[in-house]
């Protein structure tokens, strides 16, 4: 090992003064001939050496091999307010003052390394795959890595131990003895006064990994272990991590802080490690999820985002594929995270199989999503529902509780909201299960000629069009009411263009449609623009695409300004970036077909209006048909030579050329 690789020589010329001072006096009783320095870079090394070839790699859930941690990982944000501890008002009430929303949200949450450095004893919590283990996996390698350590906020060097509880519980050695057996099988018998004596001094800190995959027989005695090493070391800094809806101990010494989850920042480094060496997925793929609600809602947790990266590999159209991706994510809660890494946990109800779990999930979730759109669900409500259902299954209806406990603790699908309300760990499940159980009943078209309006059901229409066996009729419904025929008047132009928005999502999601529904519904969204481009026109506004880094904007000339002319660009941006994002299997052909009969089309003299709607239908095409876009947009820069249309159209195209 090189110096500049770890701490293996340069760790004593950077370690803090009191260790370096302390070195002899740790030594102190042993053989005076025996050299203590090179005794310390021996047991140290014995130790560090191990530890860095566990710690400074990671491989998550579908990565064909692994990856630096600090190439992968943003250290981890905390908050010191464990929700589920709380009452629903105490819990709206601490997130709504002094600030509102997401920002007091914020406010609440503070550098994971920061509170370690700050704090003796921590216990980590976090839902499956929120990044417990990957957190205690970065403290490690910063306290043996000089370079991670000096980006992080820990102030004070000390000596690691990484440990993986479920092994301590199947020992009957002290943690002390657990610690220190594999450094004297590597070194010798000194080295136990070694540690002993750098214990007492507060040097170490013990990092205690997923005290939730420890079997619950042997989890009081393992934590006994715990206790009595905190007896004789009171100076140690531990932390312990587990699964929030598993923690039920009460360790008295210990602060409790829960795993935020991750921000844009630590999805983008995510995501680019994924595609290490292919930029142009990796923005895509970021892309789509800074844009899609329910596709952003998987990144909460680097477990939910591997998968989606595994699903963008294969298919570099998610929304195509989002039911076959809810599908893989429900499975890989339900069964597949635990199966990865060797380990099942124990169900105390054989007939509470994951399939029926499923179905209990779409109980609730058509429960509270049909009546009464709500996210948040009161707990006697939610253990009635759960007691009807145990009744169908031949279980106990008084197990209601410790079955949605047990499903709370496993999986991280629905769990506790606070103390007396449930819900989904992502909005997202709660659609897509109330999807499925609206289609099993037969209800889809009803439900999407009823909510079309309502932009809070648009992703729950979306999973209800690509599960139905046919839904011809809801597309056919959708183009009906998205008809902009004959309107002059930007409010009822902007209700329209969302209804077009909804069609396009929901053409894009996948569904099985006969050829003349798909071909009829992508002729009725190209027509489309070319009625909005009309309406505009005859108002004297002209909107033009312009692509950029994110996404397409609008730059317009305008003769007749109209105060409700953004909030109809808006619907209008929407839709055009929507198209730009995920391209429509058929669109761009017959898109490209119809600009040649534009003119015929149109039926107008005004060229303004036909420089508008040219540009606005091909250059959504630019990810796709990237040649064809530039071609077309040149040429006819050419034959018009002005000067607003050819900057507009020079801008996207040189973004083009710079993009491939």
């Amino acid at each position: 090992m090189s110096k500049e690789e770890g701490f293996e020589i340069p760790f004593l010329n950077w370690f803090d003064e009191p260790i370096k001072n302390s070195i002899n006096s740790v030594f102190k009783g042993l053989n005076a001939s025996v050299e203590s320095l090179d005794l310390f870079r021996r047991y140290h090394t014995a130790h560090s050496d191990t530890l860095r070839q566990e710690v400074q790699n990671i491989k998550l859930l579908g990565m064909s091999m692994p990856v630096k941690l600090t190439d992968i990982y943003n250290p981890a944000r905390i908050s010191t307010t464990i929700q589920r501890r709380l009452y629903t008002e105490e819990w709206i009430e601490a997130s709504s003052a002094p600030l509102q929303g997401n920002k007091a949200k914020e406010k609440d949450l503070i550098d994971g390394d920061v509170f370690i450095e700050n704090n003796l004893r921590t216990v980590v919590l976090g839902g499956p795959g929120a990044g417990k283990t990957t957190f205690l996996k970065y403290l490690s390698l910063c306290y043996i890595d000089k370079k991670t350590f000096e980006k992080s906020n820990l102030k004070k060097t000390k000596l690691p131990f990484f440990v993986y509880l479920p092994d301590l519980s199947k020992t009957e050695d002290s943690l002390f003895n657990f610690l220190a057996n594999p450094i004297e099988r590597k070194t010798d018998e000194h080295s136990r006064n070694f540690l002993d004596r750098l214990f007492k001094k507060g040097e170490c800190v013990i990092l205690l990994d997923s005290l939730d995959e420890t079997k619950k027989t042997a989890r009081s005695e393992a934590l006994q272990k715990v206790r009595d090493f905190c007896n004789n070391y009171p100076h140690v800094k531990i932390v312990i991590s587990c699964r929030t809806a598993d923690y039920t101990e009460n360790l008295e010494s210990f602060h409790e802080v829960e795993i935020s989850k991750l921000n844009k920042s630590s999805v983008h480094k995510i995501v680019k490690a994924w595609f290490t060496g292919e930029p142009q997925k990796s923005r895509d793929l970021c892309n789509i999820i800074d844009h899609d609600k329910a596709i952003s809602s998987l990144t909460e947790t680097p477990l939910l985002l591997s998968l989606l990266c595994i699903q963008f590999k294969h298919d570099l159209s998610l929304p195509k594929r989002k039911v076959e991706l809810f599908k893989r994510c429900s499975e890989a809660l339900l069964r597949d995270w635990d199966t990865t890494r060797g380990f099942r946990r124990d169900s105390t109800y054989e007939l509470l199989t994951d399939q029926s779990k499923e179905r209990l999930f779409e109980t609730i979730a058509y429960c509270f999503t049909v009546d009464n759109l709500s996210f948040t669900f009161p707990k006697p409500r939610v253990l009635l529902l759960v007691s009807d259902f145990c009744a169908k299954l031949g279980l106990n209806e008084n197990d209601a509780l410790p079955i949605i406990t047990e499903i709370d603790q496993h999986h991280g699908i629905l769990e506790q909201f606070s103390q007396d309300h449930y819900c989904f760990s992502h909005t997202s499940f709660q659609e897509y299960f109330a999807a499925r159980s609206i289609t099993s009943k037969g209800l889809g078209l009803k439900i999407v000629q009823q909510k079309f309006d309502s932009e809070e059901w648009y992703p729950i229409i979306e999973f209800i069009v690509a599960m139905a066996e046919d839904p011809s009729e809801m597309i056919q419904f959708l183009t009906q009411k998205s008809n902009l025929a004959g309107l002059s008047n930007y409010p009822p132009m902007a209700k329209r263009t969302t209804w077009l928005y909804l069609l396009y999502r929901c053409m894009i999601s996948g569904p099985f449609l006969p050829k003349n529904t798909r071909e009829n519904a992508i002729n009725h969204l190209i027509h489309s623009q070319i009625e909005i481009a009309r309406i505009y026109g005859e108002g004297g506004v002209y909107p033009m695409s312009q692509l950029m880094e994110d996404g397409i904007r609008h730059p317009f000339y305008w003769t007749n300004k109209r105060p409700s002319l953004s909030n109809a660009l808006k619907p209008f941006r929407q839709l055009t970036n929507e198209i730009l994002k995920t391209v429509l299997p058929g669109y761009p052909e017959a898109v490209l077909r119809i600009i040649p009969n534009l003119d015929s089309e149109l039926k107008t003299t005004n060229q303004l209006l036909k420089d508008a709607l040219l540009i606005n239908l091909i250059t959504p095409l630019a990810r796709t048909h990237p040649q064809e876009v530039c071609d077309i947009l040149r040429n006819h820069a050419k034959e018009r030579s002005a000067n607003l249309i050819n900057r507009i159209i020079e801008q996207t195209t040189t973004f083009i050329e710079n993009s491939k």
